[in-house]
């Protein structure tokens, strides 16, 4: 039994997919935290890194909970093997910012896999990292080259 406080994480990341070294970044982070759930978005590219990482990492046991946008169908992930895991939680679509607020609202860490190595104003990534900020979320940006920035 670990005496590390266990975690809900959130993630946000590039329809672009990780990097080869973002994966292994969060890989290695989902290794050192306690994770208690994880929520993500659903999208194509980091999202579904992201939870076959979490299954690998952490477990078909754990709970994840997806929150798909309605912002279309060829943004999605392939649900349909995920929807068959026995502890993951598929939510309705919204709209992209509003989904964005479900994911965080009820988690303790944010990671974030942006595609550039800089913030930009615009985007879906850097939306979900700036609300973050505003609700007091601690975050973990990856950056592609798999650096890793800590902010909270």
């Amino acid at each position: 039994m670990s005496d590390k406080e266990s975690m809900i994480i959130g993630f946000t990341g590039t329809r672009k997919g990780m990097t080869e070294q973002q994966k292994s970044q969060v890989r290695d982070l989902l290794s050192v935290f306690v994770v208690s759930e994880a929520h993500h978005g659903g999208c194509k590219g980091a999202d579904s890194d992201f939870h076959w990482a979490v299954r690998d990492v952490c477990g078909e046991e754990l709970p994840v909970t997806i929150y798909p946008s309605n912002f279309g169908a060829s943004a999605k992930m392939d649900l349909s093997s995920a929807e068959l895991e026995e502890n993951t939680s598929l939510k309705g679509e919204k709209d992209p910012w509003e989904r964005n607020k479900d994911i965080i609202d009820p988690c303790d860490v944010i990671f974030a896999t942006p595609a550039q190595p800089f913030e930009e104003p615009r985007g879906g990534t850097w939306h979900a990292v700036r609300y973050s900020r505003k609700t007091g979320k601690k975050i973990i940006v990856i950056w592609p080259d798999g650096s890793v920035r800590h902010e909270g």
